[in-house]
């Protein structure tokens, strides 16, 4: 009687021992990669330029970001940090200037119409209120009740 062919497939154990060594290195290789960026002196910010409107109200968060990581920082809450400290401006863009420099780019918020609660709000191109109000209405922009 004539033999089956057996068609179970063997896999060598060198080749699985190889690969996963070979996973484990490159996984090693970035988490070593990530350190050096997150830990190395060389980048943390030692130049923070601020465009597009004048610099004295800002010196406070300047003085915050000197010294630290450049890639550990969150700039989304960065942002939402400098519109917050100063209502007179929105922050357009935070950039990364590698090796040691940030730069943020800010604008001036301009009132273009005032809203009628139970008092005059201001409101900019955007549509969003400024932090000042008034019971008088402010002359020159048009008022929506």
């Amino acid at each position: 009687m004539p033999r089956r062919k057996n068609r179970s497939y063997t896999i060598p154990g060198k080749l699985v021992a190889s690969l996963i060594l070979t996973a484990i290195s490159i996984a090693f290789f970035f988490l070593l990669l990530k350190v050096f960026f997150n830990r190395y002196p060389y980048f943390n910010i030692s130049k923070v330029s601020i465009i597009g409107v004048d610099e004295g109200p800002y010196n406070s968060v300047r003085q915050k970001l000197i010294g630290k990581n450049i890639f550990t920082l969150d700039l989304s809450r960065l942002k939402k940090q400098i519109e917050q400290e100063a209502g007179d401006s929105e922050c357009v863009a935070i950039e990364r200037r590698l090796p040691a420099e940030l730069r943020v780019s800010l604008r001036k918020r301009v009132a273009v119409a005032q809203v009628k609660f139970s008092r005059f709000h201001l409101v900019d191109e955007s549509g969003v209120l400024m932090p000042w109000a008034s019971d008088v209405a402010f002359e020159g922009l048009p008022v929506i009740q």
